[in-house]
Protein backbone atom coordinates (compact mmCIF):
# COMPACT_ATOMS: atom_id res chain seq x y z
CA UNK A 1 0.00 0.00 0.00
CA UNK A 2 1.35 3.40 -0.55
CA UNK A 3 0.12 5.47 1.85
CA UNK A 4 -2.42 5.26 4.63
CA UNK A 5 -3.92 7.30 7.57
CA UNK A 6 -3.80 6.65 11.27
CA UNK A 7 -6.83 8.30 13.22
CA UNK A 8 -5.97 10.17 16.38
CA UNK A 9 -7.96 10.45 19.41
CA UNK A 10 -8.50 14.66 20.10
CA UNK A 11 -9.97 16.62 23.06
CA UNK A 12 -11.14 19.29 22.70
CA UNK A 13 -10.94 21.59 25.94
CA UNK A 14 -10.38 25.00 27.56
CA UNK A 15 -7.14 26.63 25.91
CA UNK A 16 -4.79 28.89 26.66
CA UNK A 17 -4.16 31.83 24.54
CA UNK A 18 -0.79 32.21 22.60
CA UNK A 19 0.63 35.47 21.55
CA UNK A 20 0.88 36.80 17.62
CA UNK A 21 3.95 39.36 17.52
CA UNK A 22 3.60 41.66 14.29
CA UNK A 23 7.37 42.16 14.43
CA UNK A 24 9.63 41.16 11.56
CA UNK A 25 13.50 39.64 11.80
CA UNK A 26 15.63 39.94 9.51
CA UNK A 27 18.60 38.17 10.98
CA UNK A 28 19.62 37.83 14.78
CA UNK A 29 17.80 36.85 17.66
CA UNK A 30 14.34 38.28 18.28
CA UNK A 31 13.49 39.32 21.66
CA UNK A 32 9.73 40.24 21.85
CA UNK A 33 8.18 42.78 23.89
CA UNK A 34 4.75 42.99 25.14
CA UNK A 35 4.26 46.25 23.00
CA UNK A 36 4.73 43.68 19.83
CA UNK A 37 1.86 41.42 20.57
CA UNK A 38 -0.57 41.94 17.94
CA UNK A 39 -3.18 40.05 19.37
CA UNK A 40 -3.88 36.12 20.92
CA UNK A 41 -4.64 33.04 19.36
CA UNK A 42 -6.48 30.31 20.43
CA UNK A 43 -5.38 27.76 18.64
CA UNK A 44 -8.32 25.49 18.89
CA UNK A 45 -10.50 28.74 16.85
CA UNK A 46 -7.77 28.80 14.68
CA UNK A 47 -7.24 25.52 13.95
CA UNK A 48 -10.46 23.78 13.86
CA UNK A 49 -13.65 25.45 12.86
CA UNK A 50 -16.44 22.55 13.65
CA UNK A 51 -15.11 20.56 16.89
CA UNK A 52 -18.37 18.38 16.91
CA UNK A 53 -17.73 16.84 13.20
CA UNK A 54 -13.42 17.51 13.38
CA UNK A 55 -11.26 14.51 13.41
CA UNK A 56 -7.28 14.29 12.94
CA UNK A 57 -5.09 11.82 11.45
CA UNK A 58 -1.79 10.83 10.49
CA UNK A 59 -0.47 10.54 7.30
CA UNK A 60 1.85 7.62 6.45
CA UNK A 61 3.10 6.76 3.30
CA UNK A 62 5.92 5.18 1.41
CA UNK A 63 6.11 7.55 -1.34
CA UNK A 64 7.30 10.92 -1.20
CA UNK A 65 4.03 12.66 -0.49
CA UNK A 66 0.81 13.41 -1.89
CA UNK A 67 -0.56 16.70 -3.18
CA UNK A 68 2.31 18.31 -0.90
CA UNK A 69 1.33 16.35 2.19
CA UNK A 70 4.70 13.99 3.70
CA UNK A 71 4.51 11.30 5.92
CA UNK A 72 4.19 12.19 9.49
CA UNK A 73 2.25 15.37 8.46
CA UNK A 74 -0.89 15.76 11.24
CA UNK A 75 -4.31 16.32 9.00
CA UNK A 76 -7.46 17.67 10.52
CA UNK A 77 -10.67 16.88 8.84
CA UNK A 78 -13.57 18.02 8.45
CA UNK A 79 -17.23 15.74 8.06
CA UNK A 80 -19.52 19.04 7.72
CA UNK A 81 -17.97 20.43 5.32
CA UNK A 82 -18.65 19.78 1.47
CA UNK A 83 -15.84 19.91 -0.92
CA UNK A 84 -15.07 21.19 -3.85
CA UNK A 85 -13.06 20.67 -6.63
CA UNK A 86 -9.41 19.89 -6.15
CA UNK A 87 -10.03 19.81 -2.38
CA UNK A 88 -8.02 16.74 -0.56
CA UNK A 89 -10.54 14.58 1.30
CA UNK A 90 -10.74 11.52 3.14
CA UNK A 91 -12.56 8.77 1.43
CA UNK A 92 -13.38 4.77 3.05
CA UNK A 93 -13.68 1.69 1.07
CA UNK A 94 -12.87 -1.92 1.76
CA UNK A 95 -12.67 -0.98 5.48
CA UNK A 96 -9.95 1.47 4.73
CA UNK A 97 -9.13 5.03 4.46
CA UNK A 98 -7.60 7.07 2.28
CA UNK A 99 -7.21 10.65 0.63
CA UNK A 100 -8.05 11.61 -2.55
CA UNK A 101 -8.09 14.87 -4.58
CA UNK A 102 -12.03 15.58 -5.04
CA UNK A 103 -12.69 15.89 -8.75
CA UNK A 104 -15.86 17.13 -10.37
CA UNK A 105 -15.82 16.88 -14.32
CA UNK A 106 -19.19 17.71 -16.41
CA UNK A 107 -20.96 17.98 -13.08
CA UNK A 108 -20.11 14.27 -11.82
CA UNK A 109 -18.17 13.80 -8.88
CA UNK A 110 -15.02 11.83 -9.17
CA UNK A 111 -11.89 10.99 -6.70
CA UNK A 112 -8.50 11.30 -7.68
CA UNK A 113 -5.82 8.89 -7.22
CA UNK A 114 -2.20 8.94 -6.44
CA UNK A 115 -1.01 8.06 -9.70
CA UNK A 116 -3.30 10.58 -11.12
CA UNK A 117 -6.42 7.83 -11.54
CA UNK A 118 -10.13 9.09 -11.45
CA UNK A 119 -12.82 6.90 -10.12
CA UNK A 120 -16.33 7.59 -9.40
CA UNK A 121 -18.24 6.95 -6.40
CA UNK A 122 -19.16 3.05 -7.27
CA UNK A 123 -15.80 1.56 -8.63
CA UNK A 124 -17.75 -2.06 -9.28
CA UNK A 125 -21.37 -3.28 -7.52
CA UNK A 126 -19.97 -4.03 -4.34
CA UNK A 127 -17.26 -1.47 -4.26
CA UNK A 128 -18.55 1.71 -3.18
CA UNK A 129 -16.10 4.72 -2.03
CA UNK A 130 -17.31 6.64 0.59
CA UNK A 131 -16.68 10.49 1.27
CA UNK A 132 -15.58 10.51 4.98
CA UNK A 133 -14.31 14.31 5.34
CA UNK A 134 -12.25 17.40 3.89
CA UNK A 135 -8.76 17.93 5.08
CA UNK A 136 -8.74 21.86 6.07
CA UNK A 137 -5.71 22.20 7.84
CA UNK A 138 -2.14 20.02 7.62
CA UNK A 139 0.36 20.41 9.85
CA UNK A 140 4.00 19.84 8.87
CA UNK A 141 6.67 19.47 11.01
CA UNK A 142 10.33 20.78 9.93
Amino acid sequence: MGHYLELLRIKFSESEKVPLFSMSVSAGKPIPVEDDIEMEIDLNEFLVEHPASTFFARFHSNNESFAGISNGDLLIIDTAISPKDGKIVVVGYNNEITLKIYRVINGEEFFESYDGKLMTRQIEPLIELKLLGVVTKVIHSL
